[in-house]
């Protein structure tokens, strides 16, 4: 079926509508040629000079509304063409039109949304790569906050120190996007460093655990020491290359971020950190990360000493569980020293077993254990909090009631002896306990825990 055509122009294309107009401007001369002729039936070889030059001046008119059609389909047919170049996403090209007249206005105007649009671009742009930085840092803040949390929550669960301690490490290679990370303790008897842990470097376990610096190194974390910095090694750090390399070479990474640490004042050794990145700069925020990891692992070592030291000074009884004599010298001196101070009394109990010997010697060492931890148990559920309960001695037992009275710490002797000998009641007569016990009290007995004590010690003598 075929299409109905129009008289309409819309859907020609600019080269058909140019030789319409150029055929419509010449209707003007062609009907003033057919009127004269028409007219006088004048041969054409008759013409006059005259009629020819008004056909030509016809002509020319013509040829002159041509020309000026023809440019201004051209400028729009490069109107057009730029349009469409920008409208493709080109929107660095600018439209350029010499002559001044509406097309040049909407050029002017088209160039100036061109600009427009690129800043909103540009703005928008630089929205996504802020959006994506800062998506970035949140994301690194919350693994950090995770990993510190994981880490307190292997401190307070008791767990073994090395092993929180292999754990921080991998954390900080995991926040800090890191294949290698270190832990460098100084030697005690030296001033030179050894590895501790390493994170991310298959080594064997003489390796990874203690592995001495090369000389130059060493001089170079003295340095930092000595500055209180941080040793950066990048694409913009300002260390020589021979001691990049021979940083590089001891600890198989090209870059790499290296912080002091330290516990009250007294340094501990240097957490570090690095990668193999091509043209890779540390920035702040890595730093201030870096920094939280060297807090926490310095508590961590810290923590450790301390129970390390705890250990050692051994302030409970393995038996009773009770405070040994060491620490109720010590604790009862302070005690003295307080009530002194600010006047107030501080009672001393000292308790003996009756018959422990005959006891052990007829039922062993398991029925006089079991006597031990029973009698441990009744003289701390017979004391407040604030009071402190000890063995001390292989059958004795010793009580500070802080900011007791002598006529108070008597009751109290009393009311323990009771308790006690009303435990064990209902044992057969060969196994039942009693407690002899006395009482001195400061100042009335003495001025000092030693003093006290002889006393104590001299009056269960007597009795």
């Amino acid at each position: 079926m075929r299409k109905n055509r129009t008289l309409s122009l819309s859907g020609c294309g600019l080269k058909r509508k140019l030789r319409i107009s150029f055929y419509l401007v010449l209707i003007i001369p062609i009907l003033i040629f057919v009127y004269i002729i028409s007219v006088h039936f004048v041969p054409v070889y008759k013409w006059d000079f005259n009629l020819l030059i008004l056909i030509l001046i016809g002509f020319f008119i013509g040829l002159f509304g041509f020309l000026l059609i023809h440019d201004l389909i051209k400028r729009l047919i490069h109107l057009s063409s730029e349009a469409k170049t920008i409208a493709l996403g080109n929107l660095d090209k600018e439209i350029i039109f010499t002559e001044e007249d509406e097309l040049s206005e909407l050029v002017e105007a088209i160039n100036s949304l061109q600009f427009k649009i690129r800043q909103d671009l540009q703005q928008l742009n630089d929205y996504s790569r802020k959006s994506a930085e800062y998506n970035l840092k949140l994301q690194r803040q919350s693994l950090l906050l995770s990993a510190l949390l994981q880490i307190n929550s292997l401190i307070s669960s008791g767990e073994d120190v090395e092993q929180v301690l292999r754990v921080a490490l991998g954390k900080l290679s995991q926040v800090m996007n890191s294949s290698r990370s270190y832990l460098l303790i100084k030697d005690k008897d030296s001033d030179r460093f050894y590895i501790r842990l390493i994170d991310g470097l298959k080594m064997p376990d003489s390796l990874s655990i203690k592995l001495e610096l090369k000389e130059k190194i060493n001089q170079i974390f003295q340095r930092t020491i000595k500055e209180h910095s941080i040793l950066v090694i990048d694409n913009k750090s300002g260390l020589d290359k021979g001691s990049i390399q021979e940083f590089s070479e001891c600890f198989q990474i090209r870059n790499a971020l290296f912080l002091p640490m330290y516990s009250r004042n007294q340094f501990l050794g240097f957490l570090g950190t690095g990668n193999d990145q091509d043209k890779f700069v540390y920035n702040d925020e890595d730093k201030e990360l870096m920094e939280l990891f060297a807090k926490n692992i310095s508590v961590i070592i810290e923590t450790a000493e301390l129970l390390n030291q705890l250990d050692k000074l051994q302030i409970r009884d393995s038996l009773t569980g009770l405070y040994n004599e060491r620490f109720i010298r010590w604790r009862l001196n302070e005690e003295v020293k307080r009530g002194m101070l600010y006047h107030r009394p501080c009672g001393f109990l000292l308790f003996k077993i009756e018959r422990f010997k005959e006891l052990y010697e007829q039922f062993g060492i398991r029925f006089t254990e079991d006597i031990l931890r029973k009698v441990a148990s009744l003289l701390k559920d017979s004391v407040r909090d604030i009071d402190y309960v000890g063995r001390f001695g292989d059958y004795t037992f010793a009580v500070i009631l802080v900011e007791k009275n002598k006529r108070q710490s008597l009751e109290a002797l009393e009311y323990i002896c009771k308790k006690v000998e009303f435990a064990f009641k209902e044992e057969e007569p060969s196994k039942r306990i009693t407690l002899m016990g006395t009482v001195s009290e400061n100042p009335l007995d003495g001025i000092s825990a030693e003093e006290l004590i002889k006393k104590a010690e001299e009056n269960l003598k007597d009795t």
